[in-house]
């Protein structure tokens, strides 16, 4: 459950080309592409995607990008199927992955020559004029292997603070509320009421639930999952002849003694006097 304020996104892509100009992207956990400065490729690479077995080379060129920044220490520097430099940083909410930061389609500002004729012999099975394609690679910007890192480095943090400030911008609404139908809905379930559980599912990290979760509603996790424990227990003792140990355990604690210490703690009275009163 990603949420991603895209025009934000888009601003800090063409701030940073604007300084730059190199080409950068910001793809979801999917690897699809959600904003680019400029928009759309290079004209050396729309003619090298121009035919379909250059389109196929140029997305598993991606993906493998994908993987290798996610298995190796980030930023991932490499040089494309054509043999242009790029680079890819994931990006991450804490610990959780919310995209990907690519920068590039350069020429490498290190090498003097030889760049031009490696690119012929890695395309001479595609379909490309290269009389035509040469102009449209002497365009392309100068890069470096540091800087391509460290562009998307520092990119990827702006996304990162950026998607936090929209998500505790809109935890108000939505998101908490959805926060405790998750709750209401799993709390029978232990292994659902994990921190580490709720984080995947929402697509966040440990720490911006609890952050949300207190500054929204004014309670830890904890206590919201206890409290809807407690009042679905209350229900069940009140409309039911359930015994109380069976109710235990069809609230997600299992443990007798535990949900009598927490029952009380929450309402004031044991399980067995609230059901009296009741």
């Amino acid at each position: 459950m990603l949420v991603y304020d895209v025009q934000r996104i888009r601003e800090i892509l063409e701030d940073f080309y604007l300084l730059s100009g190199i080409h950068i992207v910001f793809f979801d956990t999917h690897s699809t592409e959600l904003a680019s400065y400029p928009k759309g490729q290079s004209k050396f690479c729309t003619m090298i995607r121009s035919s379909p077995t250059g389109y196929s080379l140029c997305k598993q060129c991606d993906l493998k990008a994908f993987d290798s920044a996610v298995k190796d220490q980030p930023p991932h520097v490499y040089r494309c199927h054509t043999g242009l430099l790029e680079s890819v940083a994931p990006v991450y909410d804490g610990d959780t992955l919310i995209g990907f930061v690519m920068a590039g389609q350069g020429r490498e500002v290190t090498r003097e020559s030889g760049q031009w004729e490696e690119i012929q012999a890695n395309c001479h099975d595609l379909p490309v004029d290269f009389s035509e394609l040469y102009p449209h690679f002497k365009k392309l910007p100068g890069v470096s292997e540091k800087s391509l890192g460290a562009a998307v480095r520092m990119v990827g943090l702006c996304i990162a603070h950026s998607y936090k400030n929209h998500l505790l911008s809109r935890g108000r609404g939505d998101f908490c509320a959805a926060l405790q139908q998750y709750i209401e809905n799993h709390y029978d379930t232990p292994e659902k009421m994990r921190l580490s559980s709720m984080a995947q599912t929402f697509g966040v990290s440990n720490s911006t639930i609890c952050h949300l979760c207190k500054r929204e509603l004014g309670v830890t996790v904890a206590q919201l999952i206890r409290r809807c424990r407690v009042n679905a227990a209350k229900n069940l003792l009140m409309n039911t002849g359930i015994p109380i140990s069976e109710i235990a355990s069809m609230v997600g604690i299992p443990d007798f003694n535990y949900f009598t210490k927490v029952f009380k703690a929450e309402s004031g009275f044991t399980p067995s006097r609230f059901r009296a009163l009741a």
